[in-house]
């Protein structure tokens, strides 16, 4: 018993390897041809699949990733048939599906929970090198490649190494809740937590910005009705509250020290007030009647079961609309770009994923590292009313090996479980 799961132990520590390799992958494809991360996806997807049927199972094909085979499959022969050159996009998100769902394919609740905090806990540990660089980006006004070790300069917006302010905003907001979830030291907990405010703040993205709010508000739900966490003691603070609220204050006093309030105040009202005519706003909602348009003409078959992966696009294109001076035709909103290429079941699936996400999130039964991980894939659910995020590969990729995760922690077997 003890050699199979010092087995185990191995098998997930190659697992988070993998993982590792894969977040760290997609990150390079800001800074180098794409075609590397892709090619090298598949291999990993391989290699995973490979450890999970020779190795933890012996070639013991389980009902559920018999079922999901099927259904990866046939999605992907339909999309095929549709629009062969978009399924490679598509065939690379299941990739990351797949091995989000090998790092946690246990029979046992235990090793489940034991691989899947193993594996948010290196996720954790690369934000935290990203938190790193984009305080360096706001404190020098510079911006550090760390692919090719040179400096240049920083964009009004903060980006880090992700070149694009909403998906640095939302590893910002996975690393909020990671730290809530994995540092014990409150101190360390509070300083972690304000740098991924501070940046979040700093990418200047209202949904963010909004999304940090709900985040704020879910965490006290979940402490005020599941944990049980009184946020008063008698008549005073709780005192693990009181040492967190101490530390913001002082780092928030110490920001304040060194730059102008009175900045920080107006960039907040104004990126509110350029709401009205906004080009962004303009633009999103041409998408939105773009879209709903080009949908208007797809048969039954279509409409359910949606047009192929990058459909979506094609409307768009055939509608002459294009995101500003890039000639791109994104839709910045994947739930619209899901429902444009998926159909009604795909959009159906989205709105399951966050239900479901939230019901496990308040499930006082759920072990911690679920919990952090339905509070993730909640907010760049969030996310993804602005933005296109599969499309981009940082991430897709962390979505995908997400839904994996959780997906492989969907066992009937848990309930009544208590957390460890």
């Amino acid at each position: 018993m003890q050699k199979l799961e010092q087995k185990n132990n191995t098998i997930v520590y190659i697992d988070i390897l993998l993982f590792t390799m894969a977040f760290l992958l997609s990150i390079s494809t800001n800074f180098i041809d794409a075609s590397i991360y892709n090619n090298a996806i598949l291999v990993l997807m391989v290699i995973s699949v490979a450890l999970h049927m020779f190795v933890k199972h012996r070639l013991r094909v389980k009902k559920k990733i018999f079922s999901l085979a099927i259904v990866l499959v046939g999605i992907i022969a339909y999309n095929y048939l549709i629009s062969p050159l978009a399924t490679q996009k598509l065939l690379i998100h299941f990739s990351c599906f797949l091995l989000g769902y090998c790092i946690c394919d246990y029979d046992t609740f235990e090793q489940r929970q034991f691989a899947l905090r193993k594996c948010l806990i290196a996720y954790f540990y690369i934000l935290l090198v990203t938190e790193a660089i984009g305080v360096f980006e706001s404190v020098f006004g510079n911006f550090l490649d760390p692919f090719t070790v040179r400096v240049y300069a920083a964009t009004y917006r903060l980006h880090s190494v992700f070149l694009h302010p909403i998906i640095f905003s939302l590893m910002m907001l996975q690393l909020f809740v990671l730290s809530h979830y994995f540092i014990e030291n409150q101190i360390v907990k509070s300083v972690v937590s304000f740098a991924a405010f501070y940046c979040i703040f700093l990418t200047l993205t209202r949904a963010a910005w909004l999304t940090f709010v709900i985040v704020f508000v879910l965490f006290g739900v979940h402490n005020a009705y599941v944990l049980k966490e009184p946020l008063f003691v008698g008549k005073v603070f709780n005192k693990k509250r009181l040492i967190e609220v101490g530390i913001v204050i002082a780092l928030l006093v110490f920001v304040i020290l060194r730059s102008d309030l009175g900045q920080y105040i107006s960039t907040f009202w104004n990126r509110w007030n350029a709401l009205e005519g906004s080009a962004s706003i303009s633009y999103r909602s041409s998408t939105i009647s773009a879209i709903f348009d080009g949908m208007k003409q797809r048969n039954v078959v279509q409409w359910i079961l949606g047009a192929g992966n990058l459909s979506a696009q094609s409307l768009l294109g055939n509608y002459g609309i294009y995101f500003g001076s890039i000639g791109n035709n994104v839709v910045d909103n994947q739930w619209l770009g899901v429902l444009a290429d998926f159909g009604l079941l795909g959009l159906l699936a989205m709105i399951y994923l966050t239900f479901h996400s939230i019901k496990l999130f308040l499930n006082k039964d759920m072990d911690t590292s679920i919990w952090a991980l339905s509070l993730c894939i909640i907010s760049l659910l969030l996310i993804a009313f602005v933005c296109d995020i599969f499309n981009w590969a940082t991430a897709g990729c962390v979505s995908f090996i997400m839904f994996g995760l959780l997906y492989a922690n969907i066992q009937q077997s848990d309930r009544g479980r208590g957390r460890k």
